[in-house]
């Protein structure tokens, strides 16, 4: 989990070092994710889902049955955003196998300090 960490914190620079934010204003900067498109990774079908986070503000929960894929979704998310599995799944079991598709990918849009930056790990 400390790995994890370690790379989210060189994301953070890189970004601040892209949108040349200084390091005296990085302690200020807001980061929000503004929306999240899966596709055909781990359990989510080819057809994209698109998650507007823009629309849902403040605490945001995931609930639901047992196996209906809340943890893929928060890996879908990690995945996205830091090429980093966050459990055991070997990395060859990324893209759905229940589709005839062998292509997956997750885009993230976010918002630091007000600018909308779109991040794809397609």
């Amino acid at each position: 989990m400390m790995n994890c960490w370690k790379k989210i914190l060189e994301f953070a620079k890189y970004v601040d070092k892209e949108l040349e934010i200084q390091e005296s204003e990085s302690k200020l900067s807001s980061w929000d994710v503004e929306s999240i498109e899966i596709s055909n990774l781990f359990s989510f079908s080819e057809k994209p889902i698109k998650i507007d986070f823009d629309e849902r503000r403040g605490l945001i929960g995931v609930f639901g049955k047992n196996y209906c894929g809340k943890s893929n979704f928060v890996k879908a998310i990690v995945w996205g955003l830091f090429q980093t599995i966050v459990d055991s799944t070997d990395a060859k079991n990324l893209v759905n196998i229940y589709t005839t598709s062998n292509k997956a990918y997750v885009r993230t849009h976010l918002n630091i300090n007000g600018k909308s930056i779109p991040f794809s790990d397609k």
